[in-house]
């Protein structure tokens, strides 16, 4: 904003017109002479629902008296020029339209009300032993489903010839009145579509961190999420506090931490440079090799979460436990 004895103007950043300009005529200041601050508070007033001007640069290129009408009737004419010719997005950079989007769109998501005493899910290979709790949801793999299967597991790598085959299991087990599904990645929402009447949970290698990917996969269909295993305590708090769906809780089992078709010259247990212990399995039905930890993560039970336990690769009596990062604090 520029202030001379015969005129105002003002420049706006990215405007689709030149600069701005209204004439004047201001007498010499015997007392009250015009201040930057006076031209700022003037344009900074929210009497548009759209723009204002908190931060503008000012200049004033001598010692005017300006009367209050007068710089009221200027503002208020070049703010009408203003809305009539320019756009919000054509000021705002798109990071900053992207920041404002992101912030309306979080504050539009409404936290789900946990339910209580749900059912625990204990993902177990199709001959394991059964859950101690006859109440709890017995998962198998997709192609190891069975009559006593209460949910589903899709596997984490799907190439393209796979999915008639996968097709037909899905199928199969809906026919067998399975209801319950889990997805550990993307392309099982797709697949999944079809059947109206299920209930999905996205857990595995789906990396469900924050009620943000938890609202655009209840887009897909999903009506309960698991926390992601690399969560702190008072983050899946916060998560569940936030999430517009259930939130589970990874209780017990060893996760995936790599899965590879690649021929890898490990078998077995081995350790890495700093000492930490991990198996390799190869798995000769879908041909891929998966890195577990070699300790079984093990987190004490959160109030109002449900729980999953795997016990593929795990035992119930083992004594090398960890918590990983659950008792600690990330941030």
């Amino acid at each position: 904003i520029r202030a001379t004895q015969k005129s105002l103007t003002v420049s706006v950043k990215n405007a689709p017109f030149p600069d701005w300009t209204e004439s004047w005529e201001l007498a010499p200041a015997e007392k009250h002479a015009l201040q930057p601050e006076t031209l700022q508070e003037a344009f900074a007033l929210a009497d548009s629902p759209v723009f204002t001007a908190p931060g503008a640069e000012i200049s004033i290129d001598g010692n005017y008296f300006c009367p209050a009408q007068i710089l009221k009737a200027v503002r208020r004419k070049f703010r009408a020029q203003l809305e009539e010719t320019l756009s919000p997005d054509a000021v705002f950079s798109d990071a900053a339209v992207g920041l404002e989007k992101f912030r309306r769109a979080l504050q539009s998501i409404v936290p789900a009300e946990m339910p209580e005493n749900m059912p625990e899910t204990i993902a177990i290979r199709p001959n394991g032993e059964m859950p101690a709790n006859r109440n709890a949801i017995r998962a198998n793999g997709i192609f190891e489903v069975n009559k006593l299967t209460g949910e589903a597991i899709l596997p984490e790598f799907c190439p393209e010839s796979v999915l008639p085959a996968l097709r037909r299991a899905i199928a199969d087990a809906y026919q067998r009145k399975i209801r319950r599904f889990r997805t550990p990645s993307l392309y099982g929402l797709e697949l999944l579509r079809e059947y109206p009447d299920l209930r999905i949970t996205a857990g595995g290698a789906l990396p469900v961190a924050n009620a943000m990917a938890v609202e655009e996969l209840r887009r897909f269909g999903v009506t309960k999420v698991l926390a992601h295993i690399e969560l702190e305590k008072s983050a899946v708090q916060a998560l569940a506090k936030s999430s517009p769906l259930t939130v589970e809780l990874f209780r017990f089992g060893r996760p995936v931490l790599l899965i590879t078709r690649a021929a890898i010259p490990v078998d077995g247990d081995f350790r890495d440079s700093r000492g930490n212990e991990f198996t390799a399995v190869y798995d000769r039905r879908d041909k891929m090799t998966r890195i577990y930890p070699a300790k079984i993560v093990s987190v004490p039970r959160l109030p109002g979460l449900p729980d999953f336990y795997d016990i593929r690769n795990a035992n119930w009596n083992a004594r090398e436990l960890s918590t990983f990062n659950f008792d600690t604090e990330l941030l």
